[in-house]
C-alpha cells in the first residue's frame, strides 16, 4: 500500500525517533504543522522512472530524525527542541513564503536566528555561486557547534536516498558534502561519532553512484521539457546552479561561461578568433548580446580551431533581471552541438525555461528583500536594502547601527570642537593646514562589522573619523602630546565634558610596508542614546607630505582600476621615501 505521509503519520514517525528524549512534544507538533502547511506542495527531486513523488515535508522530519540519533553524540548550549524546531523548519526561509516574523513568533527567537543561518544568502551581490556558497558556510561555521551539527544532519539526510535522485544531483550532493561540510564536523563539541557516520555515508552513496546507469531524461519534443522544468521547479527552491544543471541535460549542450560579457570576449572568445580579428572581438560580443546567440563560423574566426570545438554556436542567457548596461549584467553561455541538440532548442525557449526554473527563486528573493526593505527603513538606517541583504545583517544588527550612527552625529561636533582646543592650546597659528571629518557611512560600517570584525561592535574603531594635517613633524608630536595630556587629565574638557571612556585611548604610529605612514589616535566617548554605550572615534595626523602620499595613493589604487600593477608599487614606494625626505627637510626649515 502507497505512503500518504499525512500529518499525523509524521507526528507519529518523529515520535518514534524521540520517544525516550526530554522534548515538548506539543511544540514539535505544532512546528511540524507549520512546517507542512508551508512545504505543502512541494516534492523531493526524483530521477526518472521513480513511481511516486515523495512530499518535500518528509526531508526536515527526517533531518529532525537524524538531530534526535545524534543528540548524545554533541555538546551543544541549545536545548534539544530547539534543535529539532529548527531541523523541522530549516527550508522554510529559503523555499517557502513565511516571513521571519511568523517564523519567530511560532517558534522561538533562538529559533529564528538559527534558521536564518542555515538560509542561504540571496543571489544579489554574489559575482558567482562560489562565493555565494563561501559566504554562507562562513556564516555557519561563525554561528557555533548548533548550526554546524544541524546541517550535517540535513547533508546526512540528502544522502539517504541515493537510488531515487538523478546522478547529477546525487553527484552535486556528494561533493558538496565531502567539500563544505565534513569540515564542519571538526568541532570540539562533537565526538568523532558524527564525522565518521558522515564520512561512512559519503563512502556508501559513492558505492550507489557507480551502479548507477542512467544517461538522463530524453527530450523528444518541447512540451516534454517544459514539462520537465515545471515539475523540477514544484520540488524546493532552484538556485542558480540548479538551474544550469537542467539545462545542460539537454543533448549537445555544455558550460562555457559564467560572467559578463566583456570577461566572455577576453578570456574564450578571442582564442577562437584569426588574430588580426582579435582586436575587433567586442564587434562580435556585440552580435551576441543583440541575437542571443552567435554561430561560430564566417569571417573573423579561426577555422581550425572551431572545428576542434565539440559545439558550432553559443547561446547567451541572463543569470538575472534587467540591467541597464548589457555590458555589465551577468550571463551564462551555453556552447551548443546543433548536430545532437533538439531543433526547439532556441534562445527564446532557454529563457522561457530559465523564467519556470527561476520564478519561485525570484519570488523568494522578493520577498527577503522586502523584510530588509522594512528593516532598514524601520530603523531609519541610510542603506540600500540590498546591501543589507548581501551582508546578512540581522534586525537587530540593523536598529543598533542605525542607533551608532545618530550618536556619532550627536558626538562628532563636541570632537571638533576638542580638536580646536588642543590646536589653541599650542598656538599652532595656521599650520593646522586641514581638518576633515566624517561619519562612516552605514554600508561602509556594515562590511567592515560583518567581513572584517566578524560581528564585533567593538572593531567599528572609526565610526568617526577626523583629519589632521599638520605642516611638519614638530606639530604632529606637540598634537599628539596635547592629546595625550587631555586624556589623562580626569579634569579636562575631554574628560569632563566629552565623555572619554577611561582607558579607552591610544597613540598608534602607522608606518605600514607600502609607504603609509601616519599617526592614528583612537579613543571612545560615552553617548547616552539607548542601548549604544559609546562611540569609537579616530583622528589621523600627518604631515602635509605624509597626506600627499596617502592621497595619491588612493587615487591610484582605487580609482583607477587595472593599476595595481608591481611597478605602480615600485613608484608609491619611492614617492614615500621622497616625501619621508622632504620631511626631514621641513623639519629642518621649520625649527
Amino acid at each position: 500500500m502507497a505512503q500518504t505521509y499525512t500529518l499525523n503519520w509524521l507526528k507519529n514517525d518523529l515520535r518514534k525517533s524521540i520517544i525516550d528524549l526530554d522534548v515538548d512534544l506539543n511544540l514539535l507538533d505544532s512546528v511540524l504543522g507549520l512546517a507542512c502547511r508551508y512545504h505543502d506542495g512541494q516534492f523531493r527531486e526524483h530521477k526518472e522512472g521513480v513511481a511516486k513523488r515523495v512530499p518535500y515535508i518528509t526531508h526536515p522530519v527526517g533531518v529532525a530524525k537524524i538531530c534526535a540519533e545524534l543528540w548524545p553524540e554533541a555538546e551543544l548550549s541549545d536545548r534539544l527542541e530547539d534543535i529539532l524546531a529548527v531541523a523541522l523548519t530549516h527550508d522554510l526561509l529559503e523555499d517557502t513564503a513565511i516571513s521571519i516574523q511568523e517564523l519567530e513568533q511560532a517558534t522561538s527567537r533562538r529559533v529564528s536566528e538559527l534558521v536564518q543561518v542555515l538560509t542561504k544568502p540571496v543571489s544579489a551581490g554574489f559575482v558567482d555561486r562560489s562565493a555565494r556558497n563561501r559566504a554562507f558556510l562562513d556564516t555557519i561555521s561563525k554561528a557555533g557547534a548548533s548550526a554546524k551539527f544541524i546541517k550535517i544532519c540535513d547533508a546526512l539526510h540528502n544522502l539517504s536516498r541515493p537510488e531515487s535522485m538523478p546522478s547529477s544531483l546525487l553527484k552535486k550532493t556528494i561533493r558538496k558534502a565531502k567539500r563544505d561540510y565534513l569540515p564542519l564536523t571538526i568541532d570540539p563539541h562533537f565526538t568523532a561519532a558524527i564525522r565518521q557516520r558522515l564520512e561512512a555515508t559519503v563512502a556508501e552513496s559513492e558505492k550507489k553512484l557507480t551502479l548507477i546507469d542512467e544517461r538522463g531524461p530524453a527530450f523528444d519534443t518541447l512540451e516534454e521539457f517544459l514539462r520537465y522544468c515545471v515539475d523540477r521547479a514544484s520540488g524546493k527552491v532552484l538556485e542558480t546552479h540548479d538551474i544550469i544543471d537542467v539545462l545542460l541535460e539537454l543533448p549537445g549542450f555544455s558550460m562555457l561561461h559564467e560572467g559578463t560579457v566583456p570577461d566572455f570576449e577576453k578570456f574564450v572568445l578571442v582564442d577562437w578568433l584569426e588574430p588580426v580579428s582579435q582586436n575587433h572581438a567586442e564587434r562580435y560580443t556585440e552580435r551576441l548580446l543583440e541575437n542571443g546567440e552567435l554561430v561560430l563560423s564566417g569571417k573573423g574566426f579561426e577555422r581550425k580551431v572551431v572545428q576542434n570545438l565539440n559545439f558550432q554556436k553559443v547561446f547567451l542567457l541572463p543569470l538575472e533581471g534587467s540591467v541597464r548596461d548589457l555590458r555589465h549584467r551577468h550571463f551564462f553561455v551555453l556552447g551548443c552541438d546543433t548536430s545532437r541538440c533538439p531543433g526547439w532548442a532556441t534562445n527564446p525557449i532557454l529563457r522561457a525555461a530559465i523564467a519556470i526554473l527561476s520564478e519561485r527563486q525570484r519570488e523568494r528573493d522578493a520577498r527577503e528583500l522586502a523584510d530588509y526593505a522594512e528593516w532598514v527603513t524601520k530603523a531609519g538606517l541610510d542603506i540600500d536594502p540590498r546591501s543589507a541583504a548581501e551582508l546578512r545583517l540581522t534586525p537587530e544588527q540593523i536598529e543598533h547601527l542605525a542607533r551608532l550612527i545618530d550618536a556619532a552625529a550627536i558626538e562628532i561636533g563636541a570632537i571638533l570642537v576638542g580638536v580646536d582646543l588642543i590646536a589653541r592650546s599650542l598656538s599652532l597659528r595656521g599650520r593646522i593646514l586641514l581638518l576633515e571629518h566624517r561619519i562612516k557611512d552605514a554600508k561602509s560600517a556594515a562590511v567592515k562589522l560583518v567581513r572584517r570584525a566578524g560581528g564585533d561592535w567593538g572593531a567599528l574603531d572609526d565610526l568617526i573619523g577626523v583629519r589632521v594635517v599638520l605642516l611638519n613633524d614638530k606639530a604632529v608630536n606637540d598634537f599628539v602630546a596635547a592629546f595625550q595630556a587631555q586624556c589623562a587629565d580626569s579634569g579636562s574638557v575631554w574628560n569632563a565634558d566629552m565623555g572619554l571612556v577611561e582607558g579607552s585611548s591610544e597613540v598608534a604610529e602607522i608606518k605600514s610596508s607600502g609607504g603609509y605612514c601616519a599617526t592614528h589616535l583612537r579613543f571612545r566617548v560615552t553617548n547616552a542614546l539607548e542601548g549604544v554605550g559609546g562611540v569609537n572615534c579616530e583622528i589621523q595626523v600627518r604631515t602635509v607630505f605624509q597626506d600627499a602620499w596617502a592621497r595619491i595613493a588612493h587615487e591610484t589604487r582605487y580609482k583607477l582600476p587595472g593599476r595595481g600593477s608591481k611597478r605602480l608599487q615600485r613608484n608609491l614606494k619611492d614617492l614615500s621615501r621622497m616625501c619621508n625626505e622632504a620631511d626631514q627637510l621641513t623639519n629642518e626649515l621649520i625649527e
